[in-house]
């Protein structure tokens, strides 16, 4: 589905935004790149306050366990770092 409102975002211009800047932007975001754990986890709280959905994350490295944890469902993928991710 094409939608001219949706943006792609970095992670540095996300964090940089205020909080209501913040929840002013989430709903548009697509794609956000080169974020930090940090980045991925306040994305997922924000997404988790700002809509009545269940929200998932796909991971593939321990970097991502902090949006696995907040998220309803978090899906890790491959082998190496999953056990670290279940603690």
């Amino acid at each position: 589905m094409h939608n001219d409102d949706v943006i792609a975002i970095e992670g540095p211009e996300f964090r940089e935004r205020s909080l209501e800047q913040m929840m002013e932007l989430i709903p548009r975001i697509q794609v956000m790149a080169r974020s930090s754990p940090l980045d991925k986890h306040t994305l997922v709280r924000h997404l988790r306050t700002l809509f009545s959905e269940v929200i998932g994350v796909i991971g593939d490295g321990t970097n991502d366990a902090p949006a696995l944890h907040e998220a309803d469902i978090g899906l890790a993928m491959g082998i190496a770092g999953t056990e670290e991710l279940l603690h």
